[in-house]
């Protein structure tokens, strides 16, 4: 009797265990609009490849050859210019937004959102069953 009730609460056990899994993935069936020609695409490709460069490669770095702007003594400068100021720029905080002029007008940068949004949220779709746009 005792052996019949326990693989009684085994069985229910197992089965209630499997109940609780992830949801079926959403398959979105709109087709994909590029914004770039399959020309472009292949060519990109054939000059990763003529570099010897795999851009889907754990090591590849887009960084490797940054040239930046800025001397060290600029950047230290700047650092200093902030600590100074009591500025933590790696604060979540910090608002690097607060002393920012536009060169725009809310026009032009309204026109320019408009013009680029479908390349955006292109650029911002996740397959394998997350999100889409």
């Amino acid at each position: 009797m005792n052996s019949k009730a326990l693989l009684a609460i085994a069985a229910f056990a197992a089965l209630t265990g499997t109940a609780a899994r992830a949801d079926d993935i959403t398959i979105d069936n709109a087709p994909l609009q590029s914004t770039r020609t399959r020309a472009e695409v292949q060519a990109e490709l054939a000059q990763f490849n003529s570099a010897g460069v795999n851009p889907w490669s754990l090591d590849y770095n887009p960084l490797a050859n940054f040239q930046s702007t800025k001397s060290r003594a600029q950047v230290q400068a700047e650092l200093a210019q902030y600590v100074k100021e009591g500025v933590d720029p790696w604060s979540l905080a910090y608002d690097q937004m607060a002393h920012f002029q536009s060169t725009k007008t809310r026009a032009q940068v309204r026109a320019d959102y408009l013009a680029h949004r479908d390349e955006v949220a292109a650029m911002q779709v996740e397959y394998g069953g997350g999100w889409t746009r």
